[in-house]
């Protein structure tokens, strides 16, 4: 039976990763992987977003090549996309599609929030996801956040790994998924996998729901980008900004917001 349910699980993943890239690879893109590097900008100051991390990169000359394609994605389908997508919803349906998908995204957060021994924080996320899942009429709101000022926080597998001394090196830029490294990749893996959404939706015949639930999160990510995503096109060279907003991301989120970084600058490169 534990072998049926294993065998089910990863066919789920595979569908799943299958509707990923038929939608267009909405969740992602080599910009929207700063899907979390959008939240860690607003937090890291002007002269650690303006430093270059120092990055193991031995691929550079195909990561470069990648990364010129998932700028071409980008431009011509995920910018207009999203574009749309705001011309389309008001910022306030947009607001609660945004806390929907972060109330789904819960039990995975609390997942690592218990790997890392998270107790404080595993504690929160069980709040907001019983408030919000309730009185927030199935997480279209944030009472948790607005009236008992219990706020959202991200976590991954990736940065449990991090936590726990694994490295991320080499740097790859993926197609449509853009920066990672190999530490991150499993991480996504294994975040997809402990994720109940796509494993009920697959049990109830509705595979539809987990590929308009990446669809529709991968424009709504993007547009969360569009800060971050300007300042990479605007730097001397997009390529090292975005791997060192990348890299600096993830340092930022498995030490809790402690950064320490002593290299040059993109520009004196």
């Amino acid at each position: 039976m534990r072998v049926y349910k294993i065998f089910t699980r990863l066919s789920v993943l595979k569908t799943l990763l299958l509707g990923f890239s038929m939608m267009g690879s909405f969740p992602s893109t080599g910009f929207a992987s700063l899907l979390t590097a959008s939240d860690s900008l607003m937090t890291l100051s002007e002269d650690q977003i303006d430093q270059e991390a120092p990055v193991n990169d031995p691929l550079e000359d195909v990561n470069r090549s990648v990364f010129r394609f998932n700028q071409d994605v980008d431009q011509y389908v995920l910018k207009p996309l999203s574009e749309g997508y705001k011309a389309v919803l008001p910022q306030p349906t947009r607001e609660s599609i945004h806390a929907f998908l972060s109330n789904l995204g819960s039990p995975v957060i609390l997942f690592n929030d218990l790997l890392q021994l998270q107790g404080d924080q595993a504690m929160d996320t069980l709040a907001r996801f019983l408030i919000n899942t309730t009185l927030g009429l199935g997480g279209i709101f944030d009472p948790a956040a607005e009236i008992f000022e219990i706020p959202y926080h991200q976590e991954d597998f990736g940065e449990t790994l991090g936590t726990y001394g694994v490295e991320g090196d080499p740097y790859v830029m993926l197609p449509i998924l853009g920066p990672s490294n190999p530490r991150d990749i499993v991480g996504i893996v294994v975040d997809m996998l402990v994720d109940p959404f796509p494993y009920i939706a697959h049990r109830r015949h509705a595979d539809y729901l987990t590929y308009t639930r990446l669809g529709v999160e991968g424009i709504d990510k993007r547009g969360e980008a569009d800060e971050v995503i300007n300042r990479i096109n605007k730097a001397h060279d997009p390529y090292i900004m975005m791997r060192s907003i990348y890299t600096q991301n993830r340092e930022f989120n498995i030490k809790k917001g402690v950064v320490d970084l002593e290299s040059p600058t993109p520009s004196s490169e």
